[in-house]
């Protein structure tokens, strides 16, 4: 087995954890928790919201005046406009609706709305709309914070397996399988990883990077990798492992 050959990268240095954090797409859990912040702002709003229906909320007759359905891959959603009068003021607001409210009402139905008294154009369909979209707020902020934990830990655990790889795996040469550009929406994004195989028969695959420096390197090439428990890791993807003297542990001459 080889030992080393001349790197096909750059790097000088090892990588540090947050680097490599973000490179193996750490900004998706961090995306996530902004989701997750500004999801659970809405659910507090929305139940300040129903707690306002439930302190002033009054019931008025209201006349549907127009039904439509909106149609696209997600599927159907179903809308009712409905108008009302408070005080000699008529006032109109458009509503999502149910499949089964949708099917069961029609042009020109009376149906009673709640309304607030010191907002009149704010109005639910139906008594507690308010606080069932507080809740479905609630629930997908929930799974916003399930998903950023969960990105976390699979990151987190795939960035410490390279860094053990890199710092108390041993060194191999692999051969560069292919060259893999990736897609998005069926078209090129210009970014793309390589598969390898080490001489011992280890595979791998580097991390994103644009796909022009990966075919620089070329099929066929050989790289140096770090492997650690029938892992494998490109030193370009990590960095070369750190041989400060200081970090050596002394010997007897």
């Amino acid at each position: 087995m080889r030992h080393r050959v001349p790197p096909k990268h750059d790097r000088k240095f090892p990588r540090g954890w947050f680097d490599l954090f973000y490179g193996k797409g750490g900004i998706k859990p961090v995306l996530a928790g902004v989701l997750l912040v500004v999801l659970t702002v809405v659910s507090v709003l929305g139940y300040q919201k129903a707690a306002r229906f439930d302190r002033e909320g009054e019931m008025v007759k209201a006349t549907i005046v127009r039904m439509w359905i909106d149609q696209d891959d997600d599927g159907d959603t179903y809308h009712a406009r409905f108008r009302y009068v408070i005080k000699g003021r008529a006032y109109e607001g458009r509503k999502n609706v149910g499949s089964k409210y949708y099917r069961q009402a029609s042009v020109g139905d009376i149906r009673e709305v709640r309304y607030l008294p010191s907002d009149p154009g704010t109005f639910e369909y139906y008594v507690g709309e308010a606080r069932d979209n507080a809740f479905f707020w609630q629930m997908a902020a929930g799974g916003a914070g399930v998903l950023a934990l969960g990105l976390m830990y699979w990151i987190g655990r795939r960035v410490n397996r390279a860094v053990l790889a890199r710092d108390r795996g041993y060194l191999a040469v692999a051969t560069v399988q292919s060259i893999t550009e990736r897609k998005n929406s069926g078209k090129l994004t210009g970014r793309g990883y390589m598969r390898f195989k080490t001489e011992d028969g280890i595979t791998g695959e580097t991390m994103d990077r644009a796909i022009g420096e990966l075919r620089r390197i070329g099929k066929g090439a050989k790289i140096n990798v770090y492997v650690r428990n029938g892992h494998a890791v490109w030193e370009g993807d990590v960095g070369p492992r750190d041989l400060d003297p200081s970090r050596l542990p002394k010997v007897d001459r």
